[in-house]
């Protein structure tokens, strides 16, 4: 876009007559033409109040202040009018030069800060305005995850109420790219779930990063699965849950340079525990034990001594820009692009609050959303393909079936969530036919090993078998898991199974009614006492991640798809 008068623009200009000869309304605001340079009033520009940028550099404030107190400024602005509105609002870019200016007229006078040159834009959208303040923020210097999170959930709230109708994942992620900007849906639920769940962290939120999201996330969904199993009658009292949980945690930190994630999750498991109870636990504890972070449960069995966590170094936009698939269209860079001189909003860094607020410090230890120094919290390989960690992950369940004497039940299958569901057990196959005992009353699967149930039950419902089987949810292309060889699975849901085998299987072998209130709890005891299962569910839950953070995963698809 070019800043000189075209001579479409000088013509409008000449051919304009005076209101009084044209008989013109001037109550109503004339239309300009789009590239139309002007000098208007500061008081009659508003701040866009939505820019998504909050992390600010007081230092490079005050530099480029002290610029337009000496020189003026010399990159105009981009304004546009919304309909019906009394002020101009800020197009993309520019918060920075306006609050600047702003300032130096009431703090001087000076009639020179009075106005601020501009260039109007045609109005189009919100979400226009919305993601041309992403795109020059994007150009000038890489966001924060938390800038981003926010953003993102703001454009999914503006596109909805655009397109009246709720967006899921994949429809968000194409959305966007309409708008120039690419990022995988994969992202985009690690960013809405950081803005719609962990929000309560409060200015600790700015210390998130993708993986310290991805964390939370599980930890939360595992101990909602726990509540909805429990005397919780409604979902929203888990939710009340843990936003105290988290006020009261961020409430408690002083002097914070990072998020402590493994410390956040014990205090969520402790404060979970002492709220609430499993029923029916007979002469044992009524209270859950704490979901184990990974992290947490390796440190304790295999590393005694506690190590001070390192500061990740700042990342350059070089090294940043070129690791990050997240990004601008070429074209798109090409229509917002400009000048990076001293007063442009920022060159490689934060500009300040956009609505004349307190200007926020950054901090060098604040994780940038593209930052690609491993976490400390961590063992993430991003690089790796969908295939290699598939691969990883089912070893690392085969390693758990194992400990319990199940591994003949598990069944590969690339396109379930995390490549792999578990057969159903009949008492006249091995290795259930050798080893049955009708005794054993709570589920004949326990003739295997006394957590076998619980192993199986876990696993049932993490890799998101029971929601497939319930019929809640769906795979790609309609993909149907239950017609894999051994999985018998296809008799029961065409009704062609007895009656009497359904109530064996489910109830006499898997005793599937039990395990609804008591697999979570029966699966930690479980895994917090036998190294071997700890080893295998630790790895397992890192392998998850893993694949959830390279999109690799159909969880979100699912999720989409539910929407």
């Amino acid at each position: 876009m070019t800043n000189k008068l075209n001579t479409g623009v000088v013509a409008a200009s000449i051919l304009a007559t005076n209101p009084s000869q044209s008989k013109m309304d001037i109550g109503k605001t004339p239309t300009l033409p789009s590239g139309f340079s002007m000098t208007v009033p500061v008081s009659e520009i508003d701040f866009f109040e939505d820019n998504p940028r909050h992390i600010h550099d007081p230092e490079i404030y005050h530099q480029i202040k002290e610029s337009i107190r000496a020189t003026g400024v010399q990159q105009p602005v981009h304004i546009t009018k919304r309909p019906d509105a009394e002020c101009y609002v800020l197009a993309h870019g520019g918060n920075t030069r306006l609050k600047i200016v702003k300032e130096l007229y009431e703090e001087t006078g000076d009639s020179r800060f009075a106005q601020i040159p501009c260039i109007y834009v045609e109005y189009l959208s919100e979400s226009h305005i919305l993601f041309a303040h992403v795109v020059e923020n994007e150009l000038r210097a890489d966001m924060y995850f938390w800038d981003k999170a926010c953003m993102y959930a703001k454009g999914k709230e503006v596109l909805e109420q655009e397109h009246g109708e709720t967006l899921g994942l994949r429809l968000l992620e194409e959305k966007l790219a309409e708008k120039g900007i690419k990022v995988s849906f994969s992202k985009l639920g690690s960013y809405i779930f950081a803005y719609e769940k962990l929000s309560a962290l409060n200015d600790i939120c700015f210390y998130l990063s993708i993986q310290k999201t991805l964390d939370l996330r599980k930890q939360y969904n595992s101990l909602k699965k726990i509540s909805q199993v429990s005397d919780i009658d409604s979902e929203a009292l888990f939710e009340v849950f843990w936003d105290e949980a988290l006020s009261q945690w961020a409430m408690d930190q002083t002097d914070v340079t990072d998020l402590d994630v493994p410390a956040l999750q014990q205090f969520i498991n402790e404060r979970f525990a002492a709220e609430f109870d499993i029923k029916d636990m007979g002469s044992e504890s009524k209270t859950p034990p704490s979901t184990p972070p990974p992290q947490q449960l390796s440190q304790e069995k295999t590393e005694p001594k506690k190590t001070e966590p390192k500061l990740r170094p700042a990342a350059t936009s070089k090294s940043e820009n070129a690791a990050n698939s997240d990004g601008l269209d070429d074209d798109k860079r090409n229509i917002y692009s400009g000048t990076d001189e001293l007063q442009s909003d920022s060159v490689g860094r934060q500009p300040v609050d956009p609505a004349g607020g307190t200007i926020i410090p950054g901090n060098p230890t604040s994780p940038r959303e593209n930052d690609t120094t491993p976490d400390i919290h961590s063992d993430i390989r991003l690089e790796r393909t969908r295939d290699a960690i598939q691969e990883d992950l089912i070893t690392s369940v085969r390693r758990l079936l194992e400990c319990v004497n199940l591994e003949k039940y598990l069944i590969i299958d690339p396109n379930m969530p995390y490549g792999f569901l578990l057969g159903l057990p009949n008492c006249n196959q091995e290795p259930l036919a050798s080893n049955f005992n009708p005794e054993i009353l709570n589920g004949y699967i326990n003739c295997l090993h006394p957590a076998a149930g619980a192993v199986y039950h876990y696993l049932w419902v993490i890799s998101s078998e029971e929601a497939l089987w319930d019929g809640f949810q769906t795979l790609p292309n309609n993909h149907n898991p239950f017609d894999k060889p051994g999985i018998q699975g296809q008799l029961f849901k065409e009704n062609r199974a007895s009656e009497i085998t359904k109530e064996q299987t489910f109830n006499g072998i898997l005793n599937f009614a039990m395990y609804k209130e008591r697999s979570q709890w029966l699966f930690f005891e479980f895994v917090t006492t036998e190294q071997a299962a700890l080893s295998a569910y630790t790895d397992f839950l890192r392998f998850c991640a893993e694949l959830e953070a390279n999109g690799g995963d159909n969880i979100d698809y699912m999720e989409a798809d539910a929407n």
